[in-house]
C-alpha cells in the first residue's frame, strides 16, 4: 500500500500567494485614490496639467481592472488553500482507514493461516493415533476418522474394524459375548458413567450392540464409544467394529453416521439402530 502524501503539495504556498496578491490589490487600490485625487484637481488650469489628468484617468482606469483581477487571483487562491487542504485531510483520513483495513486484512490472514496450520495438525494427529492404534491392536482389519462439516471437518469419530478367525458356532460364540458383556467394563484409570448391551438377531448373523461413556482419570476427557460384534453365517470369523467420539454435543450424529456405515458393510448387518 502507497504511504506517501495522495494529494501533495503545500496549501501555505497558496496562501501566502494569495496574501501577496491581496497586497498587491490594496496598494493598486491606494494608487487608484491617488489617481482619483489627480482627476479632481481644482484650481489648476494649463495644458501639462489637463495632459496629466488625462493620464491619470487612463491609468486609474487599467488600475481599477488590475485590482480587480488580482483581487479575483488572491480570492481562488484563498478558496484552492482552503479546499486543498480539506483535500488532503479527507485523503490521510482514508489512507489510515485503508492502512488499518490492511492491517486487519493481514491478521486476518495470518490468523486464518495459523487457523489451517492447526487444523492441518489436528487432522494429522487424529489419523496418526487411529493409525497408531490399529497397528498395536494386533487384530485390526482397518481403521478410519470421520471429518464431518457439521464440527467444521475436524477429526470427529474414529471406526476401527478388527476380526477374529475360528470362531466356532455362531450361536454358541455369540451367547458367550452375550454372557461377558452383562457386566459392566473395568478399565484401568477409566471411569465407566453409563453402559448398555443389547443382542440383535439379523438374518445373517446375530449381533451384540454395546454403547459404552467413559472419564479419562488423568485427563478428564469423556469419550463416547459404540461397539458391534458380529458373527456371520458366511464366514467362521467374528467382526468387531467400534466407533469412538470426545464430542458429547455430537453425540447423536456419531451414532447415526455409525449405524448407517454398519448397515451397509459388507454384511449389511440389517436392524443395527432400531
Amino acid at each position: 500500500m502507497a504511504t506517501a502524501d495522495p494529494i501533495p503539495g503545500d496549501p501555505e504556498v497558496s496562501r501566502r500567494a494569495a496574501v501577496h496578491y491581496g497586497d498587491v490589490a490594496t496598494a493598486m487600490g491606494e494608487a487608484d485614490v491617488a489617481l482619483g485625487v489627480i482627476e479632481k484637481m481644482d484650481g489648476f488650469r494649463s495644458e501639462a496639467v489637463e495632459a496629466l489628468r488625462s493620464k491619470a484617468e487612463d491609468v486609474r482606469s487599467e488600475v481599477t481592472k488590475a485590482q480587480s483581477r488580482y483581487d479575483a487571483v488572491a480570492g481562488a487562491l484563498r478558496i484552492y488553500a482552503a479546499r486543498h487542504e480539506e483535500a488532503q485531510d479527507a485523503a490521510r483520513d482514508l489512507l489510515d482507514r485503508a492502512r488499518e483495513a490492511q492491517d486487519r486484512l493481514d491478521s486476518a490472514e495470518s490468523a486464518a493461516s495459523t487457523a489451517q496450520s492447526h487444523y492441518d495438525d489436528g487432522v494429522l494427529a487424529g489419523v496418526r493415533a487411529v493409525d497408531e492404534r490399529a497397528m498395536a491392536d494386533g487384530q485390526a482389519w482397518g481403521a478410519g476418522v470421520w471429518f464431518p462439516e457439521k464440527n467444521g471437518h475436524l477429526p470427529t469419530a474414529s471406526v476401527l474394524v478388527r476380526t477374529f478367525a475360528d470362531r466356532g458356532d455362531p450361536h454358541k460364540a455369540f451367547r458367550k459375548t452375550v454372557k461377558r458383556a452383562r457386566k459392566v467394563p473395568r478399565i484401568p484409570g477409566v471411569t465407566v458413567s453409563g453402559y448398555s448391551a443389547t443382542p440383535h438377531e439379523t438374518e445373517n448373523g446375530p449381533a451384540l450392540v454395546q454403547a459404552l461413556d467413559s472419564t479419562d482419570n488423568a485427563t478428564g476427557v469423556m469419550l463416547f464409544t459404540w461397539r458391534v460384534t458380529f458373527f456371520p453365517y458366511i464366514k467362521d470369523e467374528v467382526v468387531e467394529i467400534e466407533c469412538d467420539t470426545p464430542y458429547s454435543h455430537l453425540v447423536d450424529d456419531v451414532d447415526e453416521e455409525f449405524a448407517c456405515l454398519i448397515e451397509n458393510s459388507i454384511y449389511s448387518i440389517v436392524g443395527y439402530g432400531e
